[in-house]
C-alpha cells in the first residue's frame, strides 16, 4: 500500500500492470497453467476462493449503489487449457454468473470464443494478434451492450 499510494511515482506499472503483446508462437503449457492456478502446494485442489467471491460481491454492489455500469469479463483460454479446468470451479462459476446476470450485472463469458492455437501465446494468454481481434470484439460488444441499456 505505502508504496502504491504514499511514495510519488512517475509509473505505477508494476503494480497497475501494461499491455505488451506477446509475439510468440504458441506454447502448449496448459498442464503447468493448470497446476499454477488450481492446486495447493501439497498437490491438492485449492478450493474456489470465497474471500475473492466475497470481494467481487462488494464490487457489484459498489457499482450498483453508485450507477456505475459493471461488466464481468470471462477472456479467452485455449482448449486445452479449458478442459483441465476443475468441475467445482466450473459450477461455481455457472452458479455466480447466473446470480450476477439476475442482479442485473453484465457478464461476457468469451472464455470459449477463439478455438486452436493461432491466436494463443500460451494456454491462457492471447498472443498480440488474438488480443487485438478479442479487444475490438469485446469494445463492440459493450458498445452494443451500452446501447441497448440507454434505449430502455
Amino acid at each position: 500500500f505505502m508504496q502504491f499510494c504514499l511514495i510519488p511515482r512517475d509509473t505505477h506499472i508494476q503494480y497497475v500492470g501494461q499491455f505488451s503483446g506477446l509475439r510468440r508462437k504458441f506454447h502448449a503449457d496448459h498442464l503447468d497453467s493448470f497446476e499454477r492456478h488450481f492446486l495447493q502446494k501439497d498437490g491438492t485442489l485449492s478450493p474456489v476462493s470465497e474471500p475473492g467471491i466475497a470481494y467481487l460481491d462488494s464490487i457489484v454492489q459498489f457499482c450498483k449503489r453508485e450507477q456505475i455500469a459493471l461488466y464481468l469479463v470471462a477472456t479467452p483460454v485455449h482448449d486445452a487449457y479449458r478442459a483441465e479446468i476443475p468441475e467445482a470451479y466450473r459450477a461455481r462459476f455457472a452458479e455466480l454468473t447466473d446470480e450476477y446476470l439476475t442482479a442485473g450485472v453484465e457478464v461476457i463469458d468469451r472464455s470459449a470464443l477463439f478455438p486452436g492455437d493461432s491466436l494463443f501465446a500460451n494456454s491462457d494468454h492471447l498472443n498480440a494478434k488474438g488480443a487485438r481481434r478479442f479487444t475490438r470484439l469485446l469494445r463492440d460488444e459493450m458498445r452494443g451492450v451500452a446501447d441497448t441499456i440507454l434505449v430502455q
